[in-house]
């Protein structure tokens, strides 16, 4: 029954979102303007104001937890190039991205207890972008050093949720904040679980779930991306003895799926393929129908 309380609040925005998009309510001129400002607005202040007022000690257990992250990820993109040269970089990222804000964000929130969820935040709000400027950078290299040898770096910085990691970096280094800034932003950004999840559910659709072909790469994106990396991470942290705060929210943050913004982040790249968008569309709709087992390891491991 606790299970079923934390899990139900994101079905009940998620199919509300679906059935608004069926009922021909959210229109593609609502779904950009909702996608404007969530994305846009209220995700960059709220990765601002957790960056600007968290403890940034540097302890063991955040060392460890990106340092398995980033071994992950290099194993995976070994693995791909090996398995896929000509495919397997789109593979790799499509299976290890770690832009989990649009389901992150709401998944912590329900999943998490209180004295916990301060820590699962700033460590989402801090990988998050990270990993997106990674992936622009893998992008970037791969996709146009043949075209343009000097890259666009001014790109990265344009993205939203960098620029509020790096002004939220600002502020804490220089210890610039004030409570009524923290209360501004905080009016400001109480929507955006709602509207996250209506986004999720609006952009899936059955139509497009008809049509998107179940590849065989597809399906090794998705069980890569919801089970073998969560259960790879699990593993490592239990044999590293990791606070169970730490192994909790690493879990969560290896399962969540990229969602509507994995689509998002592409486009604005020029390089949202099919496979991006079936992966988008199934790695979405696998990841609900796991979202309770997703809260009874949560509960186990806390």
């Amino acid at each position: 029954m606790t299970i079923f309380n934390l899990i139900v609040p994101i079905y009940s925005i998620v199919l509300l979102g679906w059935y608004l998009q069926k009922s021909g309510a959210y229109t593609p001129e609502v779904n950009k303007f909702i996608s404007f400002i969530t994305y846009r607005i209220m995700l960059p202040l709220s990765i601002f104001m957790k960056i600007s007022t968290a403890e940034m000690g540097i302890t063991r257990q955040t060392i460890l937890f990106y340092s398995i992250m980033f071994t992950l990820l290099a194993i995976f993109f070994i693995l791909y190039q090996l398995f896929s040269p000509k495919n397997g970089f789109e593979c790799f990222v499509n299976s290890v991205r770690g832009n989990s804000i649009y389901l992150g964000f709401p998944v912590m929130m329900q999943l998490l207890p209180a004295e916990i969820l301060p820590v699962g935040m700033v460590l989402a709000s801090a990988l998050s972008p990270s990993t997106i400027f990674g992936i622009e950078v893998f992008y970037r290299f791969n996709r146009h050093k043949k075209v343009d040898g000097t890259m666009r770096k001014t790109s990265f910085l344009k993205n939203p949720l960098i620029q509020g990691l790096l002004l939220g970096l600002l502020f804490n280094t220089f210890n610039i904040w004030h409570p009524l800034l923290g209360d501004v932003i905080g009016q400001i950004t109480k929507p955006v679980m709602f509207l996250s999840l209506i986004i999720v559910g609006a952009n899936f659709n059955s139509t497009s779930l008809r049509k998107a072909e179940l590849s065989g790469r597809m399906i090794l994106i998705i069980l890569s991306k919801l089970l073998v990396m969560p259960a790879l991470f699990w593993g490592a942290a239990t044999l590293l003895n990791f606070d169970p705060a730490y192994t909790a929210i690493g879990i969560i943050l290896f399962s969540t799926p990229g969602a509507v913004s994995n689509y998002v982040i592409l486009s604005e790249l020029g390089e949202a393929s099919d496979l991006t968008v079936n992966v988008t569309i199934f790695g979405t709709a696998a990841f609900l129908l796991l979202l309770p087992i997703l809260g009874y390891l949560t509960q186990i491991i806390l």
